[in-house]
């Protein structure tokens, strides 16, 4: 089979052998690809994405092609340019795919490529669930809100922020359509399926269940080994993510526990200089760590490879998910599976994977005073703290026991080959 993969930006492994900025989100990728590869050695895959370079980058290593177009970003929620996308027709043209494996419907370019490519099955992976995503603008937080701890400058910035949530609005449109078209659609969650069976009842579903990487399984959590009162959560460079909801609870928790420290991995600027170029919503937090004076409180980690990701994890006294609407984040996963406790706000998919103080706390998203209250109790607790976190190990070890994530992909794909 020749497999081609469509990443929307680059992450994981592509980023590194073609010398592009290094991307925090995006490790599952390699597990996806090494899993792949090793359920079926005979599979001939390119991964091929766009970024912002001077020229096309390729590279083939460990027989695995590696493409980047040099047509900037992909658009959301607007159509891609003529002559940008007939630079993505010719690159497919060139590579000849048997099937085509978009992963994400986030961005417009799998429907711009679905319109004009008929005679190759094209597959979409489920990841941002856009049509859930949409019914929250903005992450439920008002670019009102938000002007309030923003400079001049920065409220002109701020705009975007809210021309992008209609962006957002339209690409759901697009979603929908690319999916109707599609041969397939697949994720590991009922949640993410439910978006769409329910509106597009013809389309074939599967379910299928991303690798956690190996360092996950390799590291073990320890509360000995971690730093007293340090809490870890995901990246976000969004209020989909919810990260201004974890700053509000520690300004919370701060009188009690002094030394309590939030550790934010990923990166925080995608140009330089960062004044001009730092998304608005870390400059809004940034604000707000001042406002509180949490300066002392509050890391950002930058971007940080999946060891040490493990690291930094097995340092910390909890894991926190403080997203508005999640479908099935890596991030969790990985912690449960290094035995962290976790607290994770009850959205999308998650109550599939966290079950109320059994494998971690859940609370509702807007309820930051509940997430502090949830961070106290097992910073005070660290006995039930511990039964958590092997809970949430054990649980994880179960679901991945039988996994084999290369040979599910390779069946869907003769599935939807044979039709």
């Amino acid at each position: 089979m020749n497999i081609l993969w469509i990443l929307n930006s680059p992450i994981g492994e592509i980023s590194n052998v073609l010398n592009l900025s290094r991307a925090q989100s995006g490790t599952w990728i390699d597990g996806a690809m090494e899993s792949l590869l090793k359920a079926e050695p005979s599979v001939r895959l390119t991964i091929l994405t766009t970024a912002k370079v001077k020229e096309i980058r390729r590279k083939t290593e460990d027989g695995v092609e590696y493409v980047c177009l040099n047509l900037g970003r992909c658009p959301r929620g607007k159509s891609t340019s003529p002559g940008k996308l007939e630079g993505w027709i010719s690159e497919i043209n060139r590579i000849k795919p048997d099937l085509i494996h978009i992963w994400g419907t986030e961005f417009s370019i799998g429907y711009d490529i679905a319109r004009r490519i008929k005679n190759i099955p094209i597959v979409y992976r489920i990841q941002g669930a856009i049509n859930a995503i949409s019914k929250y603008p903005n992450g439920h937080l008002s670019v009102k809100r938000m002007k309030k701890e923003l400079s001049w400058f920065d409220r002109l910035k701020a705009n975007k922020y809210n021309k992008d949530s209609r962006f957002m609005e339209k690409q759901a449109e697009l979603e929908l359509r690319m999916i109707e078209g599609s041969s397939a659609i697949f994720s590991d969650n009922e949640w993410a399926l439910m978006q769409y069976q329910m509106k597009l009842p013809n389309v074939p579903v599967y379910f299928d269940k991303l690798p956690i990487r190996q360092v996950f399984y390799n590291r073990k959590w320890s509360l000995d080994s971690a730093r007293p009162r340090s809490l870890f959560c995901l990246a976000g460079r969004t209020a989909y993510k919810g990260i201004h909801q974890v700053i509000e609870a520690v300004a919370l928790l701060k009188e009690e526990f002094p030394d309590i420290l939030l550790r934010i991995p990923g990166s925080i600027a995608s140009r330089s200089p960062k004044w001009l170029f730092e998304p608005t919503y870390i400059t809004y937090l940034k604000k707000l760590i001042k406002k509180y004076n949490l300066e002392q409180n509050v890391e950002f980690l930058g971007p940080l490879t999946s060891e040490e990701m493990a690291e930094f994890m097995c340092q910390s006294s909890l894991f926190v998910m403080p997203s508005v609407i999640e479908n099935e984040s890596a991030t969790l996963r990985e912690a449960m599976m290094l035995g962290m406790p976790v607290v994770s706000a009850f959205v999308g998919d998650v109550y599939e994977t966290v079950v109320h103080r059994e494998t971690g706390l859940l609370y509702r998203y807007e309820e930051y005073e509940m997430l502090a209250y949830h961070i106290r109790t097992l910073l005070k607790d660290s006995g039930f703290a511990q039964r958590l976190g092997e809970h949430a190990m054990a649980f994880m070890e179960q679901e991945y026991e039988n996994e084999n994530y290369g040979k599910t992909l390779v069946d869907i794909y003769q599935k939807v080959l044979k039709k």
